[in-house]
């Protein structure tokens, strides 16, 4: 997560907009790819599970990404310099950092699967919160490094050193190799002719779809951008704060849960946050019409929740 938060926030939004002089449309399609490859994550999750290599299905998984992401973020960093070069390494560096997230949640999943429902509970829980401070934490990073005038393919130059990191971590995980014979090869195939056979069931390839096309929208986020830039004018101190914002709601969202509301249920939960969110969202609305000028409000005191 922090990993992805140095990547694909400030510094990559900066590097579109100031290096390569693209607009919002632009910066949104350029962006597109990267989304799809998050979107298919149950689809790199089902290869790791079917086609283990070299008889291993996380290690083998865990060290080929972490290798593809730290070699991509270098040449991202220091030899792309040209647009396709440039969206060509984001999507390799993406699609590694979405393996090693697969990976890591594959590894909580088989930690928990033999304890109790309650100590389950508290390991998910403490990966969700330790992914949303790793996620605050390359949003910090990335956001200081913007507002001290670092250029873009330097910070994606280093943080190559996050994967090389993992890298070393992944060679000595532990797992148990796994023969591969005739009989797994069989199961591949099983798995596969059962992934397409759910597939062509419409209630399962209509929400697919629908994921992946939404995947590759513009998202709001690239045209606010944009907007503070230009048409408000935030400094990038500013903007970096807009971007931690969310990160820090998150969190404060996660603790709050988990010491007053583990025991309350999921509806009541689910309502009274979409109630406060959409509220909240509605923050934007002035600050986008420019009413605030008129009622004497500063734009820092409008700026948009609906991320958090």
């Amino acid at each position: 997560p922090c990993l992805q938060a140095l990547t694909g926030g400030l510094a990559l939004q900066y590097l579109l907009k100031y290096v390569y002089d693209l607009g919002p449309a632009a910066s949104g399609l350029v962006s597109a790819p990267c989304s799809l490859v998050w979107a298919a994550r149950p689809l790199w999750g089902f290869l790791s599970d079917a086609v283990p290599l070299l008889g291993l299905r996380r290690k083998s998984y865990a060290v080929l990404a972490s290798a593809t992401t730290a070699a991509s973020l270098a040449y991202l960093g220091r030899c792309a310099r040209t647009l396709p070069g440039v969206v060509a390494a984001l999507c390799v560096a993406n699609l590694g950092m979405a393996f090693l997230v697969v990976v890591a949640q594959a590894l909580l999943v088989e930690a928990v699967r033999a304890t109790t429902l309650a100590c389950a509970t508290s390991r998910t829980a403490a990966f969700l919160v330790l992914r949303q401070l790793g996620l605050l934490a390359g949003t910090l990073i990335s956001g200081m490094a913007v507002h001290k005038g670092a250029h873009p393919h330097l910070l994606f130059a280093r943080a190559s050193i996050v994967p090389q990191v993992l890298l070393l971590l992944a060679l000595r995980l532990p797992e148990r190799r796994r023969a591969d014979d005739v009989a797994g090869v069989q199961r591949v195939g099983k798995g596969v002719r059962r992934l397409t056979t759910l597939l062509a069931q419409p209630s399962l390839r209509d929400p697919a779809a629908f994921l992946a096309l939404y995947a590759t929208t513009p998202k709001v986020a690239h045209a606010m951008f944009f907007f503070y830039v230009d048409v408000v004018g935030f400094s990038p101190q500013c903007i970096a704060g807009i971007a931690v914002l969310p990160q820090v709601v998150s969190v404060a969202g996660m603790a709050v849960y988990l010491a007053f509301l583990r025991d309350v249920p999921l509806r009541s939960v689910f309502v009274a946050s979409s109630v406060a969110v959409a509220g909240l969202s509605m923050l934007s609305l002035p600050l986008l019409f420019r009413a605030n000028a008129a009622w004497g409000v500063g734009e820092a005191f409008l700026l948009p929740f609906d991320d958090g």
